[in-house]
């Protein structure tokens, strides 16, 4: 998934009203927001290996390089050691990315911070497209708002708002509990382990015996 984990500058290009299913016959309220904006390009690093050497190539030193050199963009963080976009990147331009995550927590900051800033839980990231550009990447991906339960009335009403509207927002994925160190899963023994441990410790009793 794209995540944030710092506050990132983003706009809501639209907001769909969603009615989603719970149980079998309950219908819960919620939005769709369409999220975009720029980012650096190793931000591309944390969505799969290898996808930003296919889309970005290290500066050529040849005279007459006629490939795209990142400048950078104000707000966008500096690029990696590759900052020029590939012949593959250009040819390519927008790329679909079929990847789904659900369990996401975004917070949008709504202006004054702090109390104000509205925390959607349990979302789902989707649509997730992107583009290598002079100065960074552009991305854009649709956030689905509850999937567990219903937006009140406030809430829905304050993200509404916010179609056409530039923000700051943190979006990360689903937290992963790990078990403490005795609650972690015995290794698993084959029979042949099994046996050849018996096989060990009865010799050693002999062993014992005869001492």
């Amino acid at each position: 998934m794209l995540k944030f984990e710092e506050w990132q500058e983003g706009k809501v290009t639209a907001v769909t009203p969603l009615a989603i299913k719970k149980g079998q016959k309950d219908l819960i309220a919620a939005l769709s927001l369409r999220i975009e904006g720029m980012m650096s390009n190793a931000k591309l690093d944390e969505i799969y290996p290898g996808l930003r050497q296919l889309l970005f190539t290290k500066p050529s030193t040849a005279p007459k390089d006629t490939r795209a050199r990142q400048e950078g963009l104000e707000g966008v963080p500096p690029q990696s050691d590759t900052p020029s976009i590939s012949e593959a990147g250009q040819k390519i331009g927008q790329l679909q990315w079929g990847d789904e995550q659900s369990g996401c927590t975004c917070v949008l900051d709504y202006g004054t911070g702090g109390p104000a800033n509205i925390t959607l839980d349990s979302c789902v990231q989707k649509k997730l497209a992107f583009q290598a550009l002079e100065g960074g990447v552009k991305f854009w991906f649709t956030l689905n708002t509850s999937t567990g339960e219903e937006l009140d009335t406030e809430t829905y009403g304050r993200v509404a708002k916010l179609k056409k509207r530039k923000i700051r927002f943190t979006l990360v994925g689903p937290k992963i509990d790990q078990l403490p160190l005795d609650d972690k899963p015995q290794s698993v023994v084959t029979p042949i382990q099994a046996l050849a441990g018996a096989d060990t410790k009865a010799r050693g009793q002999r062993a014992a015996a005869t001492a």
